[in-house]
């Protein structure tokens, strides 16, 4: 019985320190990284299938040029020429809780696009276009 006591506190004890030393790996919270990505995502009731034809449409009604799309993955990505290059990639996912994940992620010239005003136009035409799909327009 002190064998078992003495095994159940050493367990206790090594997973006491695990626990404590797990904490120095995890990286401070990137308070912009948030922001980004709380203008980038948007969650839908829609199935995956509808979102990611919504999302085609609203690319190309944007004047983008659909460059590549993997539709088991999710993902499409689209080009346009616009004072350089512009690239936006849309990912979308199914959720747990019956919701799909919208996210966009922009880039000029290679460098990220942090302009809230590009994402808000996305969904802005995204919504509008989703609201036509629902109405079977």
């Amino acid at each position: 019985m002190k064998t078992l006591n003495f095994i159940l506190m050493a367990f206790m004890a090594s997973s006491f320190i695990a626990c404590g030393s797990s904490k120095a790996h995890i990286a401070p919270v990137n308070t912009q990284q948030l922001a980004s990505r709380a203008i980038q995502v948007k969650s839908y009731s829609e199935d995956k299938e509808t979102l990611f034809r919504v999302a085609i449409a609203t690319l190309q009604d944007l004047g983008f040029s659909i460059e590549a799309i993997n539709k088991e993955v999710g993902a499409i990505t689209a080009n346009k020429k616009s004072q350089g290059k512009l690239r936006l990639s849309v990912v979308i996912q199914d959720k747990q809780n019956g919701l799909s994940s919208v996210r966009v992620n922009g880039r000029h010239n290679e460098a990220e696009i942090n302009d809230a005003s590009v994402y808000q136009e996305f969904f802005s035409v995204f919504n509008k276009s989703l609201h036509l799909d629902r109405e079977g327009l």
